[in-house]
C-alpha cells in the first residue's frame, strides 16, 4: 500500500471557526455560559461576532460550520468562503441573500482573531511538532495495519489535517467533502484515551465514507456515522497490531468522550460488531450497513 500523503495546515479564521463550532456542540448539551472563561476567554471577540450574524441567519449553524471549516484552508477572500459554504448548505436565494453578511462576519472574526493572538500560527505550528515528528515515524504503519481492516480503496492517497486550538478536550472531525481531518493541538490527552497520532490516524482514516461505493444506501450523516465507530474500533485494533497503544473497553470509551461521538454510551454495540465483523469479514458496505443499523436500534 502506498503511503497516505497528509498536508498540516493552520489558518486563523478556520481555528476561530472551530472554536465556534465546539461552542455550538457545548450549547446542545449544556445551558450557554454567562461570560466566556478558562480557554474560551481569549476567543470572546470572535464568538461574539459568529453569534450576532447567527442571531439574523436562517441556515442551521452545525452544517454551515462544517463546510466554512472544511473550506477556510482553499479560499483568501471571505466572501468566496462564504459563497462557496452557504452553497452546500442553502439553495441559491437563500445563499445569495445570507452571503454579504457572513462574508463580513468572517473577515471581522479573523481580524479579531489576529488581533487578540498575534502568535497564534507560531504557536500552533510549535504545539503541533511532536505530532507532526511522531506521525512520520508510525503514521504509515498505522494506516497499513487500517488498510488490512477496511477494503481497497477505502483509504485516500493525500489529506489535509488542519491544526486548531485545545478548545473542546481533544475535539476533532473528518470533513470528507474537504478531504480534511481537522484536530486540535497542545492540550493534554484525557485519560485513557489514545494519542493524538492515533487520533489522527482515526480521523484520516474516514475521509472516503462519503464515496458512493462505499456509502451505499445509507444517508451521507449515517454513512459518517457508521464510518466514526467502525474506524475507532479499527483504528485502535490497528494501533495495537502496530504496537503503538493496547486498548479495552475503558480505552475505547474515552476516546469516544474526547473525540466527540455521538451516542457516547455505544461501546458496547461497537464490541458486538467488531467481534461479527473481525471472524466473518464481510464485505466493507456490508459492515457499515450493520453498525449503522445496530447504532439506530439502540435503545
Amino acid at each position: 500500500m502506498e503511503a497516505v500523503h497528509l498536508r498540516w495546515l493552520i489558518q486563523p479564521l478556520a481555528a476561530a471557526l472551530h472554536v465556534a463550532d465546539v461552542v455550538r456542540v457545548r450549547r446542545s448539551a449544556a445551558p450557554a455560559p454567562s461570560d466566556w472563561s478558562g480557554p474560551l476567554g481569549i476567543w470572546a471577540e470572535p464568538l461574539a461576532i459568529f453569534d450576532a450574524w447567527a442571531a439574523t441567519a436562517t441556515v442551521e449553524q452545525g452544517p454551515l460550520l462544517e463546510q466554512a471549516i472544511g473550506l477556510a484552508p482553499r479560499f483568501e477572500r471571505e466572501t468566496e468562503l462564504a459563497a462557496s459554504a452557504l452553497a452546500k448548505v442553502a439553495d441559491r436565494s437563500q445563499a445569495a441573500a445570507q452571503a454579504p453578511a457572513l462574508a463580513r462576519a468572517l473577515a471581522s472574526m479573523r481580524r479579531a482573531t489576529l488581533a487578540a493572538q498575534p502568535d497564534l500560527l507560531d504557536r500552533l505550528q510549535a504545539e503541533s511538532e511532536p505530532l507532526r515528528a511522531t506521525w512520520e515515524r508510525v503514521g504509515g504503519p498505522l494506516l497499513d495495519h487500517i488498510g488490512r481492516w477496511t477494503a481497497e480503496n477505502w483509504l485516500v492517497p493525500a489529506a489535509d489535517v488542519l491544526l486548531v486550538p485545545p478548545v473542546g478536550g481533544g475535539f476533532g472531525a473528518a470533513h470528507p467533502a474537504a478531504n480534511l481531518a481537522r484536530i486540535e493541538v497542545g492540550g493534554p490527552v484525557a485519560d485513557a484515551c489514545p494519542p493524538p497520532t492515533v487520533q489522527v490516524a482515526w480521523l484520516v482514516a474516514q475521509l472516503n465514507a462519503d464515496l458512493p461505493v462505499f456509502q451505499g444506501s445509507l444517508t451521507r450523516t449515517c454513512a459518517a456515522r457508521a464510518a466514526a465507530w467502525a474506524m475507532l474500533a479499527i483504528t485502535l485494533e490497528a494501533a495495537a497490531d502496530a504496537e503503538l497503544f493496547a486498548h479495552d473497553d475503558a480505552t475505547c470509551a474515552a476516546a469516544a468522550r474526547a473525540w466527540g461521538l455521538e451516542p457516547v454510551d455505544a461501546v458496547e454495540t461497537l464490541r458486538r460488531w467488531w467481534n461479527v465483523y473481525r471472524d466473518a469479514r464481510p464485505s466493507w458496505p456490508a459492515a457499515l450497513a450493520a453498525l449503522d443499523a445496530l447504532l439506530g436500534a439502540r435503545p
